[in-house]
């Protein structure tokens, strides 16, 4: 058992230990700023393949670039709490449009990233800053927060410039999903 006053050497062994053998993790550990009691299953968010058919379940697809993850001037993550969960706030600089509904906020530029702080502890999805990353999600999942929300209905991929061809494939057949 990890107690939150362990070192994050230690939590995030134990954490990597948990996933490499598929168990369940209960228990508390200090990542940074977050102590948590979660249990991390099969991250769904960063999945590595896309398809034809979850292209067209996401209302948005977007490329862009994590710029900034906010904290507050003590030092601690900045995190608004809907419904009593925590989320943590990124800067996503949008680059690329490949889907998005005709009434969308989205826009090219800066725009808020909300992403749950326990999937960030558990590294689901994983998100690194100045990392360009193909976002595909539903608009609704926002809960209020004025931004993006990635949701375990999202999908979160680091981004390959050779994707970019299948991507205006995808562009192109998804006149016909719905």
């Amino acid at each position: 058992m990890v107690r939150a006053n362990d070192g994050p050497d230690e939590c995030l062994g134990n954490l990597r230990e948990a996933k490499r053998r598929r168990l369940q993790h209960d228990d508390r550990c200090t990542f940074g700023f977050v102590v948590f009691t979660h249990q991390c299953g099969k991250c769904r968010a960063s999945t590595k393949r896309l398809n034809l058919n979850k292209y067209c379940k996401r209302d948005y697809a977007i490329l862009g670039r994590i710029t900034d993850r906010h904290k507050k001037s003590d030092g601690s993550q900045s995190g608004s709490s809907v419904s009593g969960t925590s989320w943590i706030r990124f800067t996503l600089n949008v680059d690329f449009i490949y889907k998005k509904n005709p009434n969308s906020r989205i826009r090219r530029g800066d725009i808020p990233l909300y992403v749950h702080s326990a999937d960030l502890a558990c590294r689901c999805p994983k998100i690194k800053p100045n990392k360009s990353y193909l976002i595909l999600g539903q608009e609704s999942d926002g809960g209020g927060q004025g931004g993006l929300t990635v949701t375990q209905r999202s999908i979160v991929i680091e981004w390959r410039d050779e994707w970019h061809r299948r991507m205006r494939r995808f562009q192109r057949r998804a006149r016909s999903c719905h």
